[in-house]
């Protein structure tokens, strides 16, 4: 399960900690920014894990 979230610049720059407590909660995570904004997105492993 993957989940995405638009984050606002104050959340990133002065609330970091907390936002990274969060995204490390799932099996990998990451933020994306670009000049529309940041995107947080965080992925979840769910049941058995797959063989590629």
């Amino acid at each position: 399960m993957r989940i995405e979230v638009d984050v606002t610049d104050d959340l990133v720059t002065h609330h970091w900690q907390r936002l990274h407590a969060v995204l490390d909660l799932g099996t990998t995570f990451g933020l994306r920014t670009t000049a529309a904004g940041h995107t947080a997105w965080l992925r979840l492993e769910t049941g058995e894990p797959t063989r590629p």
